[in-house]
């Protein structure tokens, strides 16, 4: 088996294998407006392809399901690769050091924030209050959870209809 050391900033994103997703500054229409384009996300156009340049015992690891806390990365790269394929923007937002949305993104003309949780805890007070202080008519949290809804506007999804809602 040949290994190859590979830094993820050096792969090309024209090369269709990783894509940056970039922190917006504020949340406002048009998103594009407000994106920071020197600081970023990176993602692997195939999960895959990521799992791939991990070494044998963590991807044994992964075989087993013995994720952790990684689990979490490896499904906001699956979200990442499915909304891609779906065309879709995507930003991040940090509002401050301690809190993060995953994405945002548009779904018709609503900003939509989408939360990722890789197991069946799905609180995230980062996540609720986003909804409430930019007024979200729409907001998805995907998780492992069954379908749920909270005051009409958070969809509480399994990960696997992601690329159902697009």
């Amino acid at each position: 088996m040949i290994c190859f050391k590979v830094s993820l900033l050096s792969i090309s994103s024209e090369a269709c294998i990783r894509k940056s997703v970039h922190r917006l500054k504020c949340i406002d229409f048009p998103l594009e407006a407000y994106e920071q384009l020197s600081i970023f996300k990176v993602y692997m156009f195939d999960t895959g392809l990521l799992i791939s340049l991990f070494n044998e015992a963590v991807i044994a690891k992964i075989h087993t399901g013995d994720l952790g806390i990684f689990k979490g990365a490896i499904y906001e790269n699956m979200a990442a690769q499915i909304m891609y394929a779906n065309h879709k923007a995507m930003y991040y937002f940090e509002p401050n050091t301690s809190s993060e949305i995953d994405f945002v993104t548009y779904c018709g003309t609503e900003i939509t924030p989408i939360e990722i949780k890789s197991g069946v805890n799905t609180r995230s007070k980062s996540f609720d209050n986003f909804v409430i202080q930019y007024h979200s008519k729409i907001a998805y949290r995907f998780s492992e959870k069954n379908i749920g809804e909270s005051d009409g506007v958070i969809r509480y999804l399994p990960i696997y209809l992601l690329p159902f809602i697009f």
